[in-house]
């Protein structure tokens, strides 16, 4: 037999890092016909209660399906498959299990659910793979075939049997980036507010969750993008070397206390942006398996700010200083200031380092996080 040519895209779709709900029935509609199959469905059940002592699950089928029928379904009769996906919750990872209530094909074709499943979505018999055997929860993917044949053959599954690992996979990172959200979203959005990006990277760089802000900043700006497979990078090589450099060693890193500054471009270019990366450790396990990732801020010199009064009393600068201080938040570099000022360039180094001396800052990039930490404009 022929070896399988995985989709890339597919793979790098399961990895991205949507939520359930938007994200998986798309993926299963990509899923099924791999196999012949007229639908699939995945099941993802919490084995230990939360605080209250619930315990969640999560379960979606492709799009092939109407949602009413689906709904009606579940409510009325999903429980005639708990047998069958317990089944599978027992099985061996990667293993095809099969319903064995449907070897009498004459008896359970009078069984309610099967019955309404052949009437209103034209499917019948199904197989249920394990992606996991964590103990902290159970998943199963189930792929669904029509009346008019028999259950999926080895050379079908062959199809789809090497995606079950990157799918194991997507699900256990899910469960780690929903708890992520469930966390951050609220700061997150805060920071769309004072259009401050941010960005929450796995240690390898790939992106777990950005803010509307942070994604507006990378669409607009030629000096970052977000690859196919979801990694945070730079456009150019060099410059994405540096990042990656510093990403890796952070991650290396044994405390959260160290950070690393990317500067892409130059002073000359009005398309520079700055990143400021710190690590992330969850050493309590607040987010489940010890989450550690990076958190990256986008500070783009070139957005129109506005410093405010505050500065001048906390920094306690002159008005020839907040002015400057101004200039370089918006982007101008020492000439383009001092032509704008209408000064010598000596004079606007000597105020840009009384400046730097008063904010703390040993460069032009600390001086805008500066500001920001001080007046972040809102959006209107």
């Amino acid at each position: 037999m022929n070896p399988v040519q995985m989709d890339k895209e597919l793979i790098s779709k399961l990895f991205a890092t949507g939520t359930y709900s938007s994200k998986w029935p798309p993926l299963l509609d990509q899923l099924h016909p791999l196999c012949n199959a007229k639908g699939a469905g995945l099941v993802v059940v919490e084995n230990v209660p939360d605080a209250k002592g619930r315990t969640h699950h999560f379960n979606c089928l492709s799009t092939s399906f109407d949602s009413d029928i689906q709904s009606y379904y579940a409510d009325n009769y999903s429980h005639h498959e708990v047998d069958h996906i317990k089944l599978v919750f027992e099985g061996r990872v990667g293993e095809v299990i099969t319903d064995p209530a449907f070897d009498d094909i004459e008896a359970i074709s009078q069984r309610p659910d099967v019955a309404y499943l052949i009437e209103y979505m034209d499917i019948f018999d199904r197989f249920g793979v394990r992606l996991n055997d964590d103990k902290a929860w159970s998943d199963a993917i189930a792929f669904q075939y029509g009346p008019e044949r028999s259950n999926v053959t080895p050379e079908e599954y062959a199809r789809v049997q090497p995606y079950m690992h990157h799918i194991g996979q997507a699900i256990a990172m899910g469960r780690i980036y929903d708890s992520i959200r469930s966390r951050y979203q609220a700061v997150l959005s805060m920071l769309d507010r004072v259009n401050v990006g941010m960005l929450l990277l796995r240690s390898d760089g790939a992106i777990v969750i950005c803010n509307r802000f942070a994604q507006q900043v990378i669409d607009e700006s030629s000096r970052l993008t977000i690859s196919s497979s979801g990694y945070f990078v730079a456009t150019n090589r060099n410059e994405s070397a540096e990042l990656k450099q510093k990403i890796d060693g952070l991650s290396e890193e044994a405390t959260s206390a160290s950070k690393q500054y990317v500067r892409l471009g130059g002073d000359l270019e009005n398309n520079d942006l700055v990143i400021e990366l710190s690590r992330l450790l969850d050493d309590e396990g607040d987010v489940g398996n010890g989450f550690e990732g990076v958190i990256a801020i986008l500070v783009d010199p070139n957005r129109p700010f506005q410093l405010g009064m505050d500065a001048l009393s906390v920094y306690s600068l002159t008005a020839s200083e907040s002015e400057l201080a101004n200039l370089i938040a918006n982007g101008l570099d020492y000439k383009a200031a001092a032509e704008h000022r209408g000064v010598g360039h000596e004079t606007i180094k000597t105020q840009a380092r009384s400046l730097m001396r008063k904010m703390r800052a040993d460069s032009r990039a600390g001086i805008v996080r500066r500001l920001l930490s001080l007046g972040l404009p809102f959006v209107d």
